[in-house]
């Protein structure tokens, strides 16, 4: 009677500790798929957005708006973009707001030299924040980059779109996690199989 309860319970603690490490190497792997894709998406977005900024500022010197402080031409520039609900803001060094695709009377909004998209810009290579917008009340993806005499502020309404945008790719995950599960059935036959023939050769001996 205890040649069987020994060979089951050998074969059972092999099954657990090779299942423990299989489920470990599985949650890391797809812990680390999960936030790379996350990444991915918020790199693909500032990337959007640092290329909106970068046509802005060029639209901003070969038309010496800078320069005349007509800074209404970039509305042209507004309309030629593709996405609808981008807001652009010009906003010089000292927090004050020289131009908002969004608001027609920009030049009474309050000073933006602590927001904290304007601060970060300041301190990295660019500045990024979600938060509500204390002119609008809409929530807003901010993309800021400083180019010296001002910053530019690319910003996306923060709708459904611009969510499911930035969420990693749930299919990807699911693949994963059921290529894992066939992997997973795999090597509890193989270690089943590996265990009944380590027991068996021990029986032999």
């Amino acid at each position: 009677m205890s040649m069987p309860y020994h060979r089951n319970k050998f074969r059972n603690n092999l099954l657990i500790f090779y299942s423990a490490i299989f489920l470990m190497v599985a949650l890391l792997v797809i812990t680390y798929s999960y936030n790379r894709e996350k990444q991915y998406r918020i790199l693909a977005l500032n990337d959007n957005l640092y290329n909106i900024s970068r046509i802005a500022d060029n639209y901003i010197n070969i038309n010496n708006i800078y320069e005349t402080g007509r800074y209404h031409k970039l509305d042209s520039l507004k309309r030629l973009l593709p996405h609808k609900n981008l807001r652009i803001s010009i906003i010089d060094t000292s927090g004050c707001v020289l131009y908002d695709s969004f608001v027609p009377d920009y030049e009474t909004m309050e000073n933006h030299k602590t927001r904290p998209e304007i601060i970060e810009s300041l301190n990295s290579e660019f500045g990024t924040t979600i938060r509500k917008s204390d002119t609008t009340g809409e929530d807003y993806y901010y993309y800021v980059k400083f180019y010296g005499k001002y910053f530019i502020r690319s910003a996306l309404v923060y709708d459904v779109t611009v969510t499911n945008f930035l969420k990693a790719n749930f299919k990807f995950l699911l693949l994963l996690l059921i290529a894992f599960l066939i992997t997973g059935v795999i090597l509890f036959i193989v270690t089943n199989k590996f265990g009944e023939s380590v027991t068996s050769l021990r029986d032999f001996t």
